[in-house]
């Protein structure tokens, strides 16, 4: 704050001339061992005007901790493996897994890594690392996929340890051939191999003249294939188990990744005149894996109007905002607001219809936090089909707020004093704060409103 610095007392407080300053000032606040928000910021930062109410409350956040150990069966600790936590979070576009910096396990296989609070999954080194005897350690996933009895996350509180030990024997590894089919001799193949637990690696592809082969650890796995041609990408998947010397080869047959193009069609209650149609840039269109966690990987348009997804399932999604929303899309019979889009191997052109409008309403309101109006994080969450999970907007200092060009139809407001990003569709996120969510209706043309007692921070965050 205008280049001074002072320490808190005993009990935090702390004191700043800030009508000296005659204009707005910012205050940074950070402490070892604490975060300044939620989302991991190093210090908590606040404009502070001539004028404000004081005191001001700053909220700091203590670092989480998730500890554990890599050993074998037997007990032996595995050094040198590094653990990555990758943290789940949602935005208007879906949910996304942010890798944290890793960590590595010391010479007795005991790691520590500092994160923001929040759920996680954990994966140790992202390939097979070789032994001193020709052996290998399996890359792993916490929670495994295959792992029951627990909801596919690690969550760690602010200020908490959790513990998370993984077991990694080294295996024996051979070669197994393979077939590339079609196979031209040419073209530079990249393989992946996921375990059974949801870990994936690289597996390096050695060429002979006409015979292949690859070095894998004993075990069973997906072997996937992306090969690179002057006329497009090809794509081959096959599973394959290793369980010794001759273990049966694997064919890798390589279909040609197609577009698949995305037609634009505008309602016919859409107003045109004058008003630009929108592209698939702008409404951010984009597809997110369904069947692979964590989905770190999306698809995005490829030459401005199309897809070039492998074959899996998909979720689409659109950024919010823009004149312009997605009234409906679809892929073949499926409805891609409430259903995925299965892309079978060799699949076809058939477009993604996506029917647009700009018949919209506006929402408009203020935040009212402990008695006061402030700022806070509005979440408007549609309760009707949606490419979009829900829109956001930061109030005002004086708590007020407006979206506008919103879909009509009904949705769940609720307002945070910091920021959260979490699964607003989760009726089990949402009941500790079920008093203060509200329902509003926006209809075409209209301006509703409505006025939101927001979480406090220490609610959400005890």
């Amino acid at each position: 704050m205008n280049d001074l610095a002072v320490l808190t007392d005993h009990e935090g407080h702390f004191d700043f001339d800030t009508e000296s300053a005659g204009t707005a000032t910012t205050l940074r606040v950070n402490k070892p061992g604490f975060y300044g928000s939620p989302d991991g910021e190093s210090a908590s930062t606040l404009s502070i005007q001539p004028t404000q109410a004081m005191p001001v409350t700053v909220r700091l956040y203590p670092e989480a901790l998730i500890t554990g150990s890599v050993t074998t069966r037997d007990g032996a600790p595995v050094p040198d493996v590094l653990i990555t936590p990758q943290r789940s979070l949602y935005t208007d576009q879906g949910q996304q897994w942010i890798p944290m910096p890793p960590r590595q396990t010391n010479s007795r296989g005991e790691y520590r890594i500092v994160v923001p609070a929040g759920d996680y999954r954990l994966e140790t080194s992202s390939g097979t690392r070789q032994t001193t005897s020709g052996q290998s350690i399996l890359p792993q996933m916490y929670p495994s996929n295959n792992s029951s009895g627990n909801s596919g996350y690690l969550h760690v509180g602010s200020g908490q340890e959790e513990h998370a030990d993984f077991h990694a024997d080294p295996v024996p590894t051979f070669t197994i051939p393979i077939r590339l089919e079609p196979d031209s001799g040419r073209g530079y193949a990249s393989l992946t191999a996921a375990t059974e637990t949801g870990a994936v690696f690289p597996v390096p592809l050695v060429r002979n003249g006409a015979n292949s082969a690859i070095e894998m650890p004993s075990g069973s796995y997906v072997l996937t294939a992306m090969r690179m041609r002057s006329d497009g990408v090809e794509f081959a998947q096959a599973s394959v188990t290793v369980s010794g010397p001759g273990s049966q080869g694997v064919t890798l047959n390589f279909v040609s990744v197609s577009a698949i193009p995305v037609q634009l069609v505008v309602d016919s209650q859409s107003t045109s005149d004058n008003v630009p149609l929108p592209t698939v840039a702008q409404l951010g269109l984009h597809l997110s894996p369904a069947d692979q966690i964590p989905s770190t990987m999306r698809v995005a348009p490829y030459s401005g109007d199309s897809f070039r997804p492998t074959p899996g399932r998909y979720r689409l999604f659109s950024r919010g905002g823009g004149t312009w929303f997605i009234k409906s899309a679809s892929y073949g019979s499926a409805d891609l607001l409430q259903q995925e889009m299965l892309v079978a191997p060799g699949a076809g052109s058939s477009p993604i219809i996506v029917t647009v409008s700009n018949q919209t309403g506006s929402l408009s309101g203020t935040v009212n936090i402990g008695g006061t109006l402030q700022s806070a994080w509005v979440y408007l969450i549609p309760n009707f089909p949606s490419a979009t999970p829900f829109y956001s907007v930061h109030s005002a200092s004086n708590g007020s707020f407006s979206l506008n060009s919103l879909p009509p139809g009904s949705y769940r407001a609720i307002a945070f004093e910091v920021r959260s990003q979490v699964d607003y569709h989760s009726s089990a996120m949402l009941e500790p704060y079920a008093s203060y969510l509200n329902t509003v209706t926006v209809t075409t043309g209209g301006k509703a409103s409505v006025d939101i007692d927001g979480v406090p921070a220490a609610e959400m965050h005890p």
